[in-house]
């Protein structure tokens, strides 16, 4: 399968650099099947010469590909992330960190988003991919991936001020050789050498600059944790398919924001909001009858991810009727199975709070840093909102 995709990537690859050639040899072998040109030699050699070219110079292609394909792999930092201070004005942000893994975060832009205020969307037309290098071995390792959706990069910079949020199409693989490097090194077989510069495309000048200066794909990633009306948090284990916290546990809905998930009319709450859903209700297996309302899921936090190149996530919580969590589909590949932490809905907040502490004591070394920071602004909004209880009938 992956060699079929390379073949055709090479393929469509030489179709737009050498349509010319495509199009004379497409056009000499139909005047040599119809016969308008008589049983004339030249044009039977032209349009094998023309074909065959071009058949020869994909596959010649396509195997080199394949070949150093092979020979990429990738190891995790043995002396963990590379993780950078910011620019301004992120280095006055307040840190949230588990193990080796930072994030920053910015209570007044929280607060915007739990009180569900509007804020427009800007939307750029260009897609955004890296350049050079990066770009180059960006279409080779395109082809691991079961699917290169399009995703939403965050363009410019998202401030507790700031009117509107600017967003721009790009495409997952970007991220495989740009914010993902904090966390792997990309090596071939036989050399100690990174085959990108991870400090080049995630710093500048040894910090995580603003947005606008990235070189970073930053595409937005959501989480969001459900909980049920039967007194039960619903938590999932990544299996080994994922591209982050493999083997760990993450949130109800662990991964990132789909071009598809932008509405016409949509502004920033509500986007996040079906995004979390969609990614839900996938990985929970949620049947359609049981896909909750968009006003059922409250976005609670926005986050910088240091470990990824100041990656940004965002985060939520969803209130949910009783559902069971079941792995179907494709998502069988990226969800191992589901966890419950139960709770007495009877008891309110306090309990809930309780349960949520003793989970991640017990099971801190299996977390995953996007399910603490998803508990981290839970515990918050819980804690700050008087009417977050009510909220999900507590």
């Amino acid at each position: 399968m992956i060699l079929l995709r390379i073949f055709l990537g090479r393929f469509l690859r030489w179709s737009v650099r050498h349509t010319w050639s495509l199009v004379i040899g497409i056009v000499l072998l139909v005047v040599e099947v119809v016969g308008l040109a008589g049983s004339s030699v030249f044009f039977r050699v032209a349009a094998l010469l023309s074909v065959g070219y071009g058949v020869f110079e994909i596959v010649r292609k396509a195997t080199d590909d394949w070949q150093r394909l092979q020979r990429i792999y990738e190891r995790e930092r043995p002396d963990g992330p590379v993780v950078g201070q910011y620019e301004a004005p992120y280095d006055g942000w307040e840190e949230i960190e588990l193990n080796s893994w930072r994030a920053v975060t910015d209570a007044r832009i929280n607060a915007r988003l739990i009180h569900g205020e509007k804020i427009a969307i800007e939307r750029t037309p260009e897609l955004w991919l890296p350049s050079g290098r990066y770009e180059e071995l960006r279409k080779l390792l395109r082809v691991r991936l079961d699917a290169d959706e399009k995703k939403i990069r965050l363009s410019r910079d998202f401030l507790s001020d700031s009117a509107t949020i600017s967003l721009q199409q790009t495409v997952y693989s970007a991220f495989l050789v740009t914010n993902r490097l904090g966390l792997y090194k990309l090596r071939e077989r036989g050399s100690e050498r990174e085959i990108l510069d991870s400090e080049e495309v995630l710093l500048r000048a040894g910090r995580i600059p603003t947005f606008d200066r990235s070189r970073c794909s930053n595409h937005l990633g959501v989480d969001v944790l459900a909980i049920s009306s039967d007194g039960r948090i619903l938590v999932t284990r990544q299996s080994a398919g994922n591209q982050v916290s493999r083997g760990l546990l993450a949130s109800s809905g662990s991964g990132s924001v789909d071009w598809d998930d932008l509405h016409e009319q949509d502004e920033l709450v509500t986007l996040l909001a079906r995004a979390m859903r969609r990614e839900m209700c996938e990985e929970l297996g949620l049947h359609s009858t049981e896909t909750p309302e968009l006003g059922s899921i409250l976005p609670l936090g926005y986050a910088r991810f240091s470990h990824l190149g100041g990656k940004p996530q965002f985060f939520g919580v969803a209130r949910l009727d009783a559902a069971n969590g079941r792995v179907q589909g494709i998502e069988s590949r990226y969800i191992d199975d589901h966890l419950t932490i139960h709770f007495d809905p009877g008891r309110g907040v306090d309990e809930l709070v309780q349960k949520i502490d003793k989970f991640e004591s017990n099971h801190r070394n299996e977390m995953s840093f996007p399910l603490h920071v998803n508990f981290q602004m839970i515990r918050r909004w819980l804690a700050t909102d008087d009417q977050a209880g009510a909220w999900l009938g507590l």
